[in-house]
């Protein structure tokens, strides 16, 4: 089961990673390589983004997750953060945060909104 559930989280991931960079190329004219990004410090893993990409002045970090809950944008959040206090080189001056999820509650669409984070689905944004 577990095993499943690896191969089904990989593939979300997959996935937001294509619209993330199709989304990207197509309101900003922003072509950029997005992957994971795994910080660690003594051989410890800190932190995990599941999608990182950075141009000269630009970085775009967020998650993929199948449901969209509040505790999701603050963990969100709560990275960047964990990031900017922790490695501050991966940052640029501007910042694009992102979610991608198969479904959502609408609290957590407003709240993402409030914190300027994009929410897309698979049915679109």
């Amino acid at each position: 089961m577990n095993g499943a559930l690896q191969k089904l989280t990989y593939s979300i991931e997959d996935v937001t990673i294509d619209v993330v960079s199709w989304r990207l190329r197509e309101r900003l004219g922003v072509n950029v390589r997005l992957g994971r990004l795994v910080i660690t410090e003594g051989g410890r893993e800190v932190l995990e983004l599941n999608i990182y990409g950075a141009t000269d002045d630009l970085c775009i970090i967020g998650d993929a997750t199948l449901d969209l809950r509040i505790n999701k944008v603050r963990e969100l959040i709560g990275a960047i953060n964990e990031l900017r206090s922790r490695c501050p080189q991966y940052l640029r001056p501007r910042v694009i945060k992102v979610l991608y999820c198969m479904r959502y509650v609408p609290e957590a669409i407003e709240d993402a909104r409030r914190n300027g984070i994009w929410v897309l689905t698979w049915r679109g944004s």
